[in-house]
């Protein structure tokens, strides 16, 4: 999808999100935040920072955050 789409395309963005869950899953936050920061710039660009994508984004990183914070 990278090489089809490009990394700024909207869809790409949604990849990331998916692969920050899988990140999750297995127990790594940073990697998993990592990614999610990456959408959150492309998200940023496509919608803007009052779209439901970004802001749901926001939270994620939110809630892992606080979980990787909570386990410590």
């Amino acid at each position: 999808m990278k090489k089809t789409l490009g990394v700024n395309h909207a869809m790409y963005s949604a990849t990331l999100n998916n692969l920050s869950i899988l990140k999750l899953e297995e127990g790594d936050l940073d990697s998993s935040i990592n990614v999610l920061e990456k959408a959150l710039v492309i998200v940023e660009k496509s919608f803007g920072e009052n779209s439901i994508n970004y802001l749901n984004l926001v939270e994620n990183i939110k809630y892992i955050k606080k979980f990787e914070k909570d386990e410590k």
